[in-house]
């Protein structure tokens, strides 16, 4: 239940317990239902960016012919609703390469190079629309959207190089800059509240992302202002409906 922040949220208004406390966060309800097509939406992109770092960490991993296999193999059986998601996407532009990139991916086994090469380099170039664009529209739920789209073919263009036998370092920046762009663009500290929880012995803040969703992280009031730590697990609870978590894992395996 939401419970009601008092004392206008100012600093300096609270009490100061004795005792330290460790801080939580959640989803609080209500909350916007988190619908089956996104949570398989990002199960898949999680899958194919295991696969992709599998094999790009080298050490005994796969090899480029078993992890092209496996990326087929998750994309295949969700390609539709893969494409739906991408469908969302605002800007038509990326919107098409994207829907493109996931189709054509499927015959990358079969293609010539020449062939071959266009396709990583068409691919490699929705990626860059994607991350210019992330990196300056202001609305949060185009960022969200573009989220998807990127993560989707992100490690498809990645891979689709890798079997051209072109670069990777440049498009490895680009997907780590667009990333970041989703992870510190579709919430930020200004989203967010902070005060007592009511009772004066818990501190919280409670963020609000764009889709409503309400995220709260708190601990036991020390009479301080929250630190970037509280802020960090409320926007993360916020937003766990969205790409913003599919930016974070992408973060750690590219």
């Amino acid at each position: 239940m939401l419970r009601a922040l008092t004392c206008a949220l100012v600093a300096g208004a609270l009490a100061v317990p004795a005792t330290a406390g460790t801080a939580n966060a959640a989803v609080r309800a209500p909350a916007v239902a988190h619908p089956q097509d996104i949570t398989t939406v990002i199960a898949v992109i999680q899958k194919v960016y295991s696969i992709y770092k599998q094999f790009f960490s080298g050490g005994g991993g796969l090899t480029l012919q078993a992890a092209t296999t496996q990326i087929l193999d998750a994309i295949q059986s969700e390609q539709q609703t893969l494409i739906d998601q991408i469908d969302e996407v605002a800007a038509a532009s990326v919107q098409g390469c994207a829907s493109d990139t996931v189709i054509e991916f499927n015959d990358i086994q079969h293609m010539t190079p020449d062939t071959l090469q266009t396709f990583a380099m068409n691919a490699t170039s929705c990626v860059t629309a994607a991350d210019s664009l992330l990196d300056t529209i202001p609305d949060k739920a185009a960022i969200d959207q573009l989220g998807y789209a990127v993560n989707t073919i992100g490690p498809l263009a990645m891979m689709a190089r890798a079997y051209a036998g072109l670069t990777t370092p440049g498009l490895r920046a680009v997907l780590l800059d667009a990333d970041n762009a989703v992870v510190n663009r579709m919430i930020t500290d200004a989203d967010c509240t902070w005060g007592s929880d009511g009772t004066i012995e818990t501190l919280e803040v409670v963020c609000t992302a764009y889709n409503g969703n309400v995220g709260v992280a708190e601990k036991l009031n020390h009479g301080r202002p929250p630190g970037q730590d509280l802020y960090d697990k409320a926007m993360a609870a916020a937003t766990v409906n969205t790409s913003r978590p599919v930016s974070i894992t992408a973060l750690t395996e590219i």
